[in-house]
């Protein structure tokens, strides 16, 4: 869930039922976690280097043409790639254990809630090309735990000429 202000998410919220735990995230504030079974610290992992990255996307499937050679170039510089969790891999980006996650075909729906919890959480989110996320925003998403790991893969991710 999330709230919009002048076409920028301001509020998100991702709540996983099942296993108890939500992320609250307000623009400019620390993102709050709250979790029966695993409280404790909310904040993105130290890592600065593509090769020592965890990346993550939600499905194979959502990367086509011609996404999908742009994402292999982005996964073959990083040290491993999990696949599905979709809003809940944004969640785990924010407590440190993914470090980075690029997706594609998204509309302002699937990522107006993860904004303010990446961010208020120490990460970075933009589009591919590193342009603040809006609505008229061309449906590809980056985020990364740690923001030294933005250029590095912005650049991956850039058509090939």
């Amino acid at each position: 869930m999330s709230l919009f202000h002048k076409g920028r998410p301001v509020i998100g919220i991702i709540d996983q039922p099942f296993t108890q735990e939500r992320w609250i995230g307000v623009d400019g504030l620390p993102t709050r976690f709250e979790s029966t079974a695993m409280p404790g610290r909310i904040g993105t992992r130290a890592c600065a280097t593509l090769a020592d990255a965890e990346l993550s996307c939600t499905s194979p499937d959502m990367l086509i043409a011609p996404y999908d050679a742009r994402f292999a170039r982005l996964k073959a510089a990083t040290r491993r790639t999990s696949w599905g969790g979709d809003a809940y891999g944004y969640g785990l980006l924010a407590l440190g254990q993914i470090d980075l996650i690029a997706e594609c075909t998204m509309k302002p729906w699937d990522w107006g809630a993860l904004v303010p919890v990446v961010t208020g959480a120490g990460g970075v989110m933009s589009d591919w090309q590193g342009a603040p996320l809006t609505l008229e925003s061309d449906g590809t998403v980056l985020a990364c735990g740690h923001k030294g790991l933005l250029e590095a893969a912005i650049t991956s991710l850039r058509p090939s000429p």
